[in-house]
């Protein structure tokens, strides 16, 4: 059995079960292992292809002509799912713990989309539930929508600003003043900060309500740092949250270093609320990048095997007993 320490608490376990997004889960990380290719030789193929969904359709018509026709056949897609998560942090702290690692984050996923599926998850009783199971949120960007089809399924969008002519409005409604009511009204920074806190909160009382130990960590972009999009979705522009404090951290909250946020104290409360499940709100994933020799991204941005592992033993050195 696993043991960890985490605000002054010992938790023992036998399995994470890791939710947050592509960078969580692991995305490209063993891309050029697939293709028997290095990372600079698999990085120069995903410049010819404009979206991973394409390039990913290369890498599976690739493996089925170099792989001989008589090997068993298996989904691809979980294989290259499974091999991409066993790479990632978070199953590699899960090693470092001794504990095995259920990762179920997904590309584009946002918080309260993970908030979702860990109920969901323990509904379906896919998380034990007697203290033997933990579950992990990488907590990911706050400008990411999570939204149900009419059929059922779950949609994201991995925080481009909509378009009215694209952007999934309620019964497809597409029009010029919908898409202004949605920026002006909801993708603004009071809203998404909102958004971000609240969904965290509600995934950290869905696993208390069923007993189940709690873990958070920031990996892309801290709870406090992260830059909206300016209106064209492609440059970052100043916003409030980078005057919450004199570095932006809660712990130098300084009422007269705030500018005049309606409900500042709300939020704060419910920071406080969240930031013991927190294992270093002062680090994220990209921290790992200056301290390993080589840390050249995978093609479509996401950091590289090395990074992850040194991430890791970052967050392991901050748990273990």
């Amino acid at each position: 059995m696993a043991k960890i320490q985490i605000n002054n608490k010992i938790i023992e376990f036998d399995k994470i079960v890791a939710f947050g997004c592509s960078h969580t889960a692991g995305s490209e990380l063993a891309d050029h292992i697939i293709l028997n290719m290095s990372l600079e030789e698999t990085n120069e193929i995903k410049n010819k292809f404009s979206t991973q969904t394409d390039f990913y359709e290369f890498v599976k018509k690739t493996w089925a002509t170099d792989n001989p026709k008589g090997k068993p056949p298996f989904n691809f897609e979980s294989y290259s799912s499974d091999l991409n998560n066993s790479y990632s942090f978070i199953n590699v702290l899960g090693n470092l713990l001794g504990a095995e690692c259920k990762n179920i984050s997904q590309g584009g996923g946002s918080m309260e989309r993970s908030a979702f599926i860990l109920n969901d998850t323990i509904s379906n009783n896919e998380i034990k539930t007697d203290g033997s199971d933990i579950v992990f949120l990488g907590l990911t960007s706050r400008h990411r929508f999570f939204y149900i089809n009419a059929d059922g399924n779950l949609g994201s969008s991995c925080g481009s600003l909509p378009n009215p002519d694209t952007w999934p409005f309620p019964n497809k409604v597409s029009n010029n003043k919908v898409h202004r009511d949605f920026l002006f009204h909801i993708f603004n920074d009071y809203y998404m900060l909102w958004k971000h806190y609240i969904s965290i909160f509600s995934f950290i009382q869905i696993a208390k309500e069923y007993n189940i130990p709690v873990i958070l960590q920031p990996v892309i972009v801290d709870l406090f740092h992260e830059k909206p999009w300016a209106e064209d979705g492609r440059r970052a522009q100043e916003s409030m949250y980078q005057s919450i404090g004199p570095k932006s951290k809660w712990d130098d909250y300084l009422e007269s270093d705030i500018p005049n946020w309606k409900h500042i104290q709300s939020l704060y409360k419910l920071w406080l609320k969240i930031k013991p499940y927190i294992i270093d709100y002062n680090i994220i994933l990209a921290d790992a990048k200056g301290i390993v020799e080589d840390s050249t991204p995978c093609g479509y941005g996401h950091d590289n095997i090395s990074v992850h592992k040194k991430f890791a033993e970052l967050l392991f050195n901050r748990l273990k007993v």
